[in-house]
């Protein structure tokens, strides 16, 4: 397919595009996040900024204008406590909130159906994910490669992982209810793509290291936590209707490591 480079375009011209493809539904999933997630240096606060808000409203605008009227807005777990209040651990979840509150004025003021979906944390190849800082399972994927030592928290922080696979499966779930309007009524604020695998942060090293079949060399308690760490995921986040995860944990791990060219143990 044909791909459009937007982030430094003028509303002009992501108007034209959006013209020219006349898509159905857009998912928008442009983000970024700064070189440290947690502490965002005067030099990334601008790209932040831009791509996490300015860029969805000029997006937003060409919808508007070209009488596209679906759309799938995403979100991170990261914006939520526990208990589904509104507590960013970051500029980066902030402003992913931030776009998806504005997005409400144009499903309000013009009628483009939004679609809110908030992912957790995603295993993927992380060739496919250009991003900096490096994830955690980039980081130990790396590890498990070089024998690097890799500098962790003490690790009691709780993930909720879901497989890439699953992922994509609901997007395209979400593109059928917007297609044949069968969204909830009345909608819920947003919809989870969360496969429920929770784990620490030790025992994701633990899952991993059983599926290798070796150690990994992690240096525990050398990285202090975040200032807004958030220690347990939100719970209370519907999932999406009508999605249900395939990919388990160990399975998703391997999955991952195997995308990333790395042995695994044979499986029992």
């Amino acid at each position: 397919g044909t791909v459009h480079r937007m982030l430094d375009e003028t509303p002009e011209e992501i108007n034209n595009i959006v013209q020219a493809v006349a898509p159905d539904v857009v998912i928008h999933l442009a983000t970024y996040m700064g070189v440290d997630r947690f502490d965002v240096t005067p030099g990334d606060l601008p790209l932040v900024v831009e791509s996490n808000i300015v860029f969805g409203v000029k997006l937003m605008e060409a919808l508007r204008q070209n009488d596209c009227r679906r759309c799938i807005v995403v979100g991170t777990h990261c914006s939520f406590s526990v208990d589904e209040q509104y507590r960013p651990d970051s500029l980066y979840s902030a402003t992913k909130y931030a776009f998806i509150e504005i997005s409400r004025y144009y499903e309000n003021a013009y009628d483009i159906k939004i679609l809110p979906i908030t992912l957790f944390y995603v295993m993927a190849d992380p060739k496919c994910r250009r991003r900096e800082p490096p994830l955690l399972i980039t980081q130990l994927l790396h590890s498990a490669r070089t024998n690097d030592p890799l500098s962790l928290t003490p690790g009691e922080q709780i993930l909720s992982l879901t497989h890439i696979d699953d992922v994509c499966r609901g997007f395209e779930h979400g593109i059928r209810l917007l297609l044949e309007d069968r969204l909830p009524e009345p909608m819920a604020p947003t919809y989870a793509l969360d496969a429920g695998c929770r784990v620490t942060v030790r025992e994701l090293v633990g899952r991993l290291e059983r599926v290798l079949g070796r150690q990994l060399p992690v240096r525990w308690g050398s990285r202090p936590y975040s200032a807004a760490q958030i220690f347990e995921p939100v719970t209370t986040l519907p999932r999406l209707p009508g999605w249900v995860p395939e990919v388990d944990l160990d399975e998703g791990l391997r999955r991952t490591l195997a995308a990333a060219g790395v042995e695994c143990r044979p499986s029992e």
